[in-house]
């Protein structure tokens, strides 16, 4: 009796080995290992996010856009991103491609394109990093949030190539708080598949992070500063598993604050980079000279360059400033004549 319950005991066994083994080597077959995740295209972020194939922001694509007051013009391709030209999915040979995700300060509210961090890093980076040519592409989004900077990189890394993504660190929490129930739907979607190990403990672990019943804590939906932090977090995490280098840029959010000296306490986000090795960096912005003459929530031309100068250095030496830099000063940077000036 003992020897036909051992025997069927294996028999199951073995059956049991044989169908995992099968439904594991399934997944395998329709995934790629380096950076396999679930990806079920649904559901679509509603009304307050552009659904895929529109554009990531929604000026007339292409055509000059008026900046009232400053009178500053933005052109944008057919994605809406703030670039002109056609643009391929992998970058020309020689040509390092890094995607700068943001708000308003990495878009360049108040100053004409040539002059946005993403176009004077273009300027910057070859010779610093030592290459022929630098890409940076501008996916800012205005009044844009944490989650929209992850929302974009996942859209855009699926038909586009990058070496690096540079974070600029986001101001708009009352945004992060109103787009909370859709970023809720999107992480059901598509949270809880790490890029390696087994697909059947990966496809348990999305299938539990997707059940209906799950708590708001579990997706951080609560405290938006702390639903901010955890985008960055898994943004950085999902772009360094697809082998690109990150980058995080800090800046004051106010002129009144900035003058005053008075600094914003960025330790939860640092300590949150410096677990996942992501290097940082940040200008302090402390003369009138850095700031817009007529909005007082924006840089100047040279409170940009300073900037981008800054995270030049960021991602030529990979160093991490936690105290916001002083220097270069917008007072030394070259006069632009530019309305916003």
């Amino acid at each position: 009796m003992s020897g036909r319950l051992l025997r069927w005991a294996a028999g199951v066994l073995a059956l049991g080995a044989l169908l995992v083994g099968g439904l594991e080597a399934g997944l395998r077959a329709f995934s790629e290992p380096a950076t396999w995740t679930f990806k079920p295209g649904g559901p679509e972020p509603s009304r307050h996010l552009p659904a895929r194939g529109q554009p990531i922001w929604r000026p007339v694509v292409s055509e000059p856009t008026p900046g009232a007051p400053t009178g500053w013009t933005a052109q944008h391709d057919e994605l809406g991103l703030r670039r002109t030209g056609p643009l391929s999915p992998t970058p020309a040979p020689g040509t390092l491609r890094i995607l700068a995700l943001g708000d308003s300060w990495i878009y360049g509210i108040g100053v004409d394109q040539p002059h946005s961090v993403p176009a004077v890093l273009e300027e910057l980076l070859p010779t610093r990093l030592g290459v022929a040519e630098v890409e940076v592409i501008n996916a800012g989004v205005p009044s844009g949030s944490a989650f929209e900077m992850l929302f974009w990189w996942q859209r855009l890394n699926e038909t586009l190539a990058f070496d690096g993504v540079l974070m600029g660190k986001p101001h708009n929490h009352a945004r992060q708080q109103m787009l909370a129930p859709d970023r809720s739907r999107w992480l059901r979607s598509y949270l809880g598949a790490p890029r390696a190990g087994l697909r059947l403990g990966a496809l348990g672990r999305w299938l539990w992070a997707s059940r209906p019943w799950a708590p708001a804590s579990s997706l951080g939906t609560g405290d938006p500063m702390m639903a901010a932090t955890d985008d960055l977090v898994r943004l950085a995490t999902l772009a360094q598993a697809a082998d690109q280098d990150v980058w995080m840029l800090f800046w004051p959010t106010r002129m009144a604050a900035a003058l005053a000296g008075r600094r914003i306490d960025e330790r939860v986000h640092q300590q949150a980079m410096d677990t996942l090795g992501v290097p940082y960096s940040g200008h302090a912005l402390a003369e009138f000279a850095c700031w817009g003459s007529r909005d007082s929530f924006h840089p100047s031309v040279r409170g940009y360059r300073v900037l981008a100068e800054v995270a030049a250095d960021l991602i030529a030496s990979g160093r991490s400033y936690a105290t916001p830099r002083d220097e270069p000063l917008c007072e030394l940077q070259p006069p632009v004549s530019q309305p916003a000036e």
